[in-house]
């Protein structure tokens, strides 16, 4: 029965860890995620799943605090467990995967990056319906990474993926859904098919000017971005400049 408090206190520790990451008091949160550790440390196995959600909630703050090598570390060793004790497809390795590659576009390693979303995909395609949010979530990672990477056919595909996933899970003025159309019109323009790209652009416009209030910064980039493809057309010998790229 000792043991059994011991173990819940570190739950308890690892809850109140949770709750100060959520009011972004990331030195807390930390400070509770290593002394839930330690108790696990003390109480299982060293590779026991426990140990490695506390590896998980401590590498997600480090990442938090913008320590992207100590948070890596932690997510691999998280990742290390869940390969290890898990099945295959197990939804807490696709997770894990997510973190590293989030990790790794942050640093700027867009290959490693979209190897570990790609690990992610596929596992959550095994699981989830083929329309579940999640996919769409992890899509737009992997064209993110092929966006930053020059890919634009690739990111565009990714992008294009996501979106109609969005619009059969979201209701059809939600958020999500116009950052989708943005994303895609962001390919169609570089690629230089502007006409495409405006389409998109007044499609995501439609939706924030339902959501969001004249003025709001997101309505001003879509506005911006509708503007600039007008110009281009008018003079196309003028250079186009890109601002914002939404993820």
């Amino acid at each position: 029965k000792k043991q059994e408090r011991t173990i819940h206190f570190a739950h308890v520790l690892n809850n109140i860890g949770i709750i100060s990451s959520d009011q972004n008091k990331f030195d807390e949160a930390l400070g509770y995620y290593q002394q839930a550790l330690k108790i696990k440390e003390d109480f299982y196995q060293r590779d026991h799943v426990d140990i490695a959600r506390s590896f998980t909630n401590i590498g997600i703050t480090l990442g938090d605090q913008g320590q992207c090598d100590e948070s890596l570390y932690y997510h691999q060793r998280a990742l290390m467990i869940y390969q290890s004790f898990l099945s295959a497809e197990h939804i807490d390795i696709a997770t894990s995967c997510i973190n590293i590659g989030d990790i790794f576009q942050n640093q700027g390693n867009y290959n490693e990056a979209v190897r570990h979303y790609k690990v992610a995909l596929g596992i959550q395609r095994k699981l989830y319906p083929s329309y579940h949010i999640d996919i769409a979530d992890t899509l737009d990672k992997i064209g993110s990474a092929h966006f930053k990477q020059g890919n634009h056919d690739k990111s565009l595909n990714c992008y294009l993926g996501a979106w109609r996933i969005r619009e059969k899970c979201c209701p059809p003025d939600h958020v999500s859904i116009a950052e989708s159309l943005n994303n895609v019109g962001n390919c169609y323009e570089i690629r230089q098919e502007l006409n495409h790209a405006r389409e998109y652009y007044q499609r995501a416009l439609s939706i924030y000017e339902k959501v969001f209030p004249v003025g709001h910064p997101r309505r001003q980039v879509i506005e911006g971005s509708i503007r600039r493809i007008n110009r281009a057309n008018i003079e196309p010998d003028r250079p186009i400049i890109r601002r914002v790229h939404f993820n």
